[in-house]
C-alpha cells in the first residue's frame, strides 16, 4: 500500500521566540506526543534559501491512506471543502 505524506508549513509570529518554538518541539519529541498511530516517520525543517528561508516545515509520512484519514479525518475533494494543499500520495520509499 502507498504511503502519505502530509506537508505542512508553518509561520511563526514575529513575536514568537524561535528558540521557545524549537524547545517546544524537542519536548513534544521526548514526550512521545508524535508518536501517533499510522505514523511513520516525521521531520521538521527550517528553509535556508528561498521564499520558506528560516520559515518551518513538518514532513509526516503515514503509512497508508487509511491511516492518514484516521488520525485528519476523511479527505474531503477541493470542490467541496476548498483546497487542501500539501498532501502527496505515493511518493518516495
Amino acid at each position: 500500500m502507498a504511503k502519505v505524506i502530509s506537508i505542512h508549513e508553518y509561520d511563526l509570529d514575529p513575536a514568537a521566540h524561535e528558540a521557545v518554538f524549537r524547545r517546544a518541539l524537542r519536548d513534544a519529541e521526548r514526550r512521545g506526543l508524535f508518536r501517533l498511530p499510522g505514523l511513520v516517520e516525521h521531520h521538521f525543517l527550517r528553509g535556508i534559501k528561498g521564499t520558506r528561508r528560516g520559515a518551518y516545515t513538518a514532513v509526516w509520512v503515514f503509512e497508508s491512506r487509511d491511516a492518514w484519514e484516521k488520525l485528519l479525518g476523511q479527505f474531503r475533494s477541493s470542490a467541496s471543502a476548498g483546497r487542501i494543499s500539501g498532501d502527496v500520495e505515493g511518493v518516495g520509499k
